[in-house]
């Protein structure tokens, strides 16, 4: 018989439903304190990494082939004025607008039946029977290359090849004049060069070539 008038011993007390003692407080502090820190380090971490890629140059040699022909989409879409498939010869791939004026890379320029700033030169897809050349025709000299050939950031009549044009014609004093074409823009790669020089070749019938 409990006298109700005694309080409870320690063993009639009820155990569950109290707070929490301050150990236990601690040790949930201290896995919320660990959890924290190392999301701030993850975080950290992602945007070093994201900072330093958005940093770095985009090195075309690392690019794959779906990224490299993404990159020229975009090109083409915020250019749409310079360039247009070498539908011709798709292993070139992209020249300028053909036998269109052209302003780009500091100079306006009227390109040629191949897409390329140079001389007046046949249609790839013209008559090769119909042969209009006098019988003593210049001679041809074609120029291969990427912009050093092409002559980024000055006039047609400043790049290489025009000058060497000019001082043969003005000091070599040959019997025939020498007559400068170049297939180059810049950008080109040596696949895209040999595509170009095979329909150059086919078309303007060089007597030399500078690769």
């Amino acid at each position: 018989m409990v006298n109700a008038s005694q309080p409870p011993r320690a063993a009639d007390r009820p155990t569950g439903g109290g707070a929490p003692d301050a150990a236990a407080l601690g040790r949930i502090a201290s896995v919320l304190l660990a959890a924290l820190v190392i999301a701030l380090g993850v975080g950290l971490f992602c945007a070093i990494g994201w900072w330093r890629a958005a940093q770095a140059p985009v090195m075309l040699e690392r690019l794959s082939a779906d990224q490299r022909r993404t990159l020229v989409a975009d090109l083409m879409t915020a250019s749409p004025g310079i360039y247009e498939r070498a539908w011709f010869a798709p292993e070139i791939g992209f020249v300028l607008r053909r036998e269109q004026m052209i302003e780009a890379w500091g100079d306006r320029f009227r390109a040629n039946a191949l897409g390329y700033r140079s001389l007046p030169v046949p249609a790839p897809d013209a008559d090769e029977g119909d042969d209009s050349r006098s019988a003593e025709p210049p001679f041809r000299l074609l120029v291969v290359g990427d912009s050093w050939a092409y002559g980024m950031g000055v006039t047609r009549r400043e790049a290489y090849p025009a000058r060497l044009a000019a001082l043969i014609n003005d000091h070599a004093g040959l019997d025939r004049a020498i007559e400068v074409h170049t297939v180059a823009l810049p950008g080109d790669n040596g696949f895209n060069q040999m595509a170009a020089l095979g329909v150059a070749w086919a078309s303007q019938r060089p007597a030399a070539v500078v690769v």
